[in-house]
């Protein structure tokens, strides 16, 4: 599938080189780039874009701010040289968060998860089946069991909604209140507005959320202590 991206970014060589890594991608079309993210929102919000490469700190509208104002948002990579952006990305559902200065590999990486994503959600369907241990759900045209037992983490993501299992991803048109409610809450919490983790499979508590499968969760600010103590329970050893 060919994905249409566009670039915002207001240091003038970051926007060159983001512009010669598309060239070297097969399936990415470039429709422009931007030094001022404002004369970019006519092309977002008129559907023609898939992919955003988006900066953080801009003069007149950062980028959070851009993609706060846009009422359908495209999949999103955000390309920055600061890190304390991540956990609102999240929650703006930025699909992967690149540190400059990076490598070729490091973006083919980011364009390859973006491009999953929109080829799984053009092939989503809707609907769960449900059994003791599993569930069906429709993805790419077919209903795939997917088994409890399997799941690492769900993820919200714009009408969608991602399962993320220990062998690969389902992107399905489902709410997420609708898995939330599905989800045995002895095994499964909701630990963020877009994520809801496996209990069992959460392998570290940091500071600014979970690891789970190397994969970082972030932590709603108020829900942390009842997050940590489901998590934990009476196992963490003292001296």
């Amino acid at each position: 599938m060919t994905v249409r991206c566009l670039v915002i970014d207001d240091e003038p060589l970051a926007r060159q080189g983001v512009m010669d890594f598309i060239k070297e991608v097969p399936f990415l079309r470039s429709q422009g780039a931007f030094a001022d993210p404002t004369e970019a929102i006519p092309l977002l919000t008129s559907g023609s874009v898939d992919l955003l490469f988006l900066d953080m700190r801009m003069p007149r509208l950062n980028g959070l701010d851009l993609l706060r104002s846009l009422p359908v948002k495209p999949v999103t990579i955000v390309i920055t040289a600061h890190t304390e952006h991540a956990l609102e990305s999240y929650e703006l559902e930025v699909i992967d968060y690149i540190l400059k200065p990076f490598p070729f590999e490091r973006f083919l990486k980011g364009v390859n998860k973006a491009r999953e994503f929109l080829a799984l959600r053009t092939n989503a369907g809707e609907g769960v089946l449900r059994n003791e241990d599993h569930f069906f759900v429709k993805s790419e045209g077919s209903y795939v069991k997917v088994r409890y037992a399997d799941i690492l983490f769900v993820q919200a993501m714009q009408n969608y909604v991602i399962i993320r299992t220990v062998e690969r991803q389902h992107i399905c048109h489902l709410t997420f209140g609708g898995i939330e409610e599905h989800l045995p809450s002895d095994r499964f919490m909701k630990v963020h507005k877009s994520y809801m983790v496996s209990l069992s499979k959460v392998d570290v508590i940091e500071a600014d959320g979970l690891r789970v499968a190397g994969t970082l969760i972030p932590i709603s600010r108020g829900n942390r202590e009842d997050v940590v103590a489901r998590i934990m329970g009476d196992r963490l050893l003292r001296r």
